[in-house]
C-alpha cells in the first residue's frame, strides 16, 4: 500500500471523523494546498505529523487526486468487466472471488481503502454512507475501459463500489 495513502487515511480518520466535518470526500479543499501536498507527499518531504498543519478536505483531495493518476484503476482493465457483472448481481461471494484475483498490490491498496471507508460510514454524523461514497469513488476505483463507455457505467461503479464496501471487514 503505497506510504502517501496510509498517511492520508490515517489523518482522516484522526482528524475528519466528527459532526463538525460532514461531507467528507464531497466537499473540495483548495487546490493550490491539494497540489502542494500531494506534490510534498509524494517526494517524502511531508511525514504523518506535517499533515496537522493541512485542513481534512484537502486531504482527502490529496487522497483522490492520487487514485486519479494511477497509470490503471484499482481494479485493473482485465477484471473490468467482470467487476462490473458482479455489480450487477450483488453477490459477496462472486465479488470477494474476483477480489483474489487482483494483483497483490492492487487487493492490498483496495483492502485498505474499504476498511477506511467503513469507517467513514460508522461515523453517522459526517453523512457519507456507501452509497456518496460510491459515487465519489466509483469512477476512480472501477475506472473506464474507453471514454466511449463512460455514461453507460457510471452507474454499475458506484453498484461495485458499494458492494465492495459492504463486505464484511473480516474480508478485507
Amino acid at each position: 500500500v503505497p506510504p502517501f495513502l496510509i498517511m492520508c487515511m490515517r489523518h482522516i480518520e484522526e482528524r475528519g471523523l466528527d459532526a463538525s466535518r460532514p461531507g467528507l470526500y464531497r466537499e473540495c479543499g483548495d487546490l493550490r494546498k491539494i497540489n502542494e501536498l500531494r506534490d510534498a507527499l509524494l517526494r517524502g518531504k511531508v511525514c504523518g505529523k506535517d499533515m496537522t498543519k493541512y485542513d481534512v478536505h484537502v486531504v482527502c483531495g490529496a487522497l483522490k487526486d492520487f487514485l486519479r493518476w494511477l497509470p490503471e484503476p484499482l481494479v485493473t482493465y482485465n477484471l473490468h468487466s467482470a467487476f462490473l457483472d458482479v455489480g450487477s448481481s450483488g453477490s459477496h461471494s462472486d465479488a470477494e472471488r474476483l477480489v483474489r484475483h487482483l494483483a497483490e498490490a492492487n487487493r492490498h491498496t483496495l483492502s485498505m481503502l474499504m476498511l477506511h471507508f467503513q469507517q467513514i460510514t460508522s461515523a453517522h454524523e459526517i453523512r457519507m454512507d456507501a452509497s456518496n461514497l460510491a459515487k465519489v469513488f466509483g469512477p476512480t476505483i472501477i475506472g473506464y475501459r474507453d471514454n466511449a463507455d463512460m455514461l453507460a457505467v457510471t452507474y454499475r461503479q458506484q453498484t461495485v463500489v458499494e458492494l465492495l464496501i459492504s463486505l464484511r471487514s473480516e474480508f478485507w
